[in-house]
């Protein structure tokens, strides 16, 4: 049976001018992968840092820390803005995601024990070295959540364009859903994929990469591994390295 495939690839990089007098409308912002930040000075004001920029709000973050991942939708008011330095979100909704660390593809890896995944729903959103995607898993028994993991590998050949690997395991663990009980948020650091590649390519100015999901070794269109190549070539990620 062949795997069905949604993959969304937004805004790579946005940047934004200007102080916030600018913005004279109201803006919303569905579906944001955020990280939480607090301010430096007493008392401490809590703050998200998303693809666009980073945002005061009047939300209090309890019991969440410096670096804790989020999945938002938020509301800017140009109209209405309490601090001169910067600009502050109103309407926030957010539930707290997970995250694990990319890693290189090792021989003894054991592919045998990733769950094929038949349909998944992905979009890429990057917050510095952070990777954002959606799953989604159809035909799933009450209480069955899923983790996922990243490998990449590390071609000889510097003219070779890496691959990175996704696969979904199995766990009983709360695991959050952003939409309807079906869609999973997920982060991936990407810090040791960027030094590697760096390495490589030492003047680049974007991060390229093949991507790969595991779906199973009897699937047509998949390798010996049993995972499958997304349709679109490379993806390019631009990425200043002096930052």
């Amino acid at each position: 049976m062949k795997r069905t495939v949604f993959f969304i690839l937004s805004g790579l990089i946005v940047s934004l001018s200007g102080c916030w007098k600018e913005i004279i409308d109201i803006e919303n912002y569905y579906n944001e992968p955020a990280i939480v930040r607090f301010t430096s000075d007493t008392p401490k004001r809590s703050m998200i840092e998303t693809m666009h920029g980073t945002y005061l709000t009047s939300t209090l973050f309890n019991g969440l820390n410096d670096g804790d991942l989020l999945w938002t939708n938020f509301q800017i008011d140009g109209n209405n803005q309490p601090y001169s330095d910067m600009l502050t979100v109103t309407s926030l909704q957010y539930v707290q995601i997970y995250s694990t660390v990319a890693r290189l593809k090792q021989e003894d890896d054991i592919i045998d024990e990733y769950d094929p995944i038949d349909f998944m729903f992905m979009d890429i959103k990057p917050i510095k070295n952070m990777l954002f995607f959606w799953f989604r898993h159809d035909d799933v028994p009450d209480g069955q959540t899923y983790s996922y993991e990243m490998l990449f590998d590390d071609p000889l050949d510097a003219s070779e364009i890496p691959t990175l690997y996704i696969g979904a395991k199995k766990t009983n663990a709360p695991v959050t859903s952003v939409y309807d009980n079906l869609v999973t948020a997920y982060g991936f650091d990407m810090t040791s994929y960027i030094e590697k590649y760096f390495e490589r390519v030492p003047n680049a100015s974007e991060i390229k990469f093949h991507l790969k999901f595991f779906a199973n070794v009897e699937d047509e269109d998949a390798d010996d591994d049993g995972f499958v190549m997304f349709n679109l070539g490379h993806v390019s990620w631009p990425y200043d390295n002096n930052n």
